[in-house]
């Protein structure tokens, strides 16, 4: 094989289409991006007409597989915030290899495109602003979703007081209007389901007091 054309369209598209061909004229296609092409040409400087071995077939492969790799990972978190591995499982779900899926996940970090951090931390303050959960059920959603331990419990650390406070009065005002006039096994059950939701129950109790004085 020999590198049929090079086509650089950096400056307009970010990529350069590669095209090798052999005796028989069969082509392939190979699109890099701009960045993954220079890195290529610093290990193997690539001209027209150059022979295409086996090594720069690979190279050029695995390179064309980064770059389409990294712009699925992107196109991922345009939809909303992702934990790295749920951005990996996505990957190699759609049929990218494993290192090429870890690449444009460490890519995405290094750009500052992915910050797990200030993602868990969003996700843990709109859980409880919006869903009304409480600080248990944000932990065990976030550990489902792929956040690693130690993230999960310092976003929801930062979980405020009020917001918990606020969460408890939704479902006061919402769902248990009655509470105070129900019976023992009535207030039981619906302790149980504010459990459920993830509020612990010296939470609850102290919801429940200041709904009862209102």
């Amino acid at each position: 094989m020999f590198v049929h054309s090079i086509l650089d369209g950096s400056e307009k598209t970010g990529t350069v289409d590669v095209t090798l061909s052999d005796e028989a004229g069969h082509t392939e296609t190979f699109t890099l991006s701009a960045g993954e092409w220079k890195r290529l040409n610093k290990i193997i400087p690539v001209s027209h007409l150059m022979e295409a071995d086996e090594e720069l077939y690979d190279r050029l492969h695995a390179a064309a597989e980064r770059t389409v790799t990294v712009r699925e990972a992107a196109a991922i978190l345009t939809s909303g915030d992702r934990s790295a591995s749920a951005i990996l499982k996505k990957l190699t779900q759609k049929g990218r290899s494993k290192e090429a899926a870890e690449y444009a996940v460490e890519l995405l970090k290094k750009r500052g495109y992915l910050n797990e951090e200030d993602a868990c931390r969003r996700i843990a303050q709109s859980l409880v602003r919006s869903k009304h959960y409480g600080r248990r059920r944000v932990r065990e959603y976030l550990i489902s979703h792929g956040y690693e331990v130690k993230t999960t419990e310092a976003a929801v650390s930062e979980i405020p007081d009020e917001d918990i406070r606020e969460a408890l009065r939704y479902h006061f005002e919402r769902k248990f209007r009655g509470y105070r006039e129900l019976d023992a096994a009535g207030r039981k059950k619906a302790d149980a389901a504010l459990m459920r939701l993830g509020f612990g129950f010296s939470e609850i109790r102290d919801a429940a007091r200041e709904h009862e004085q209102n």
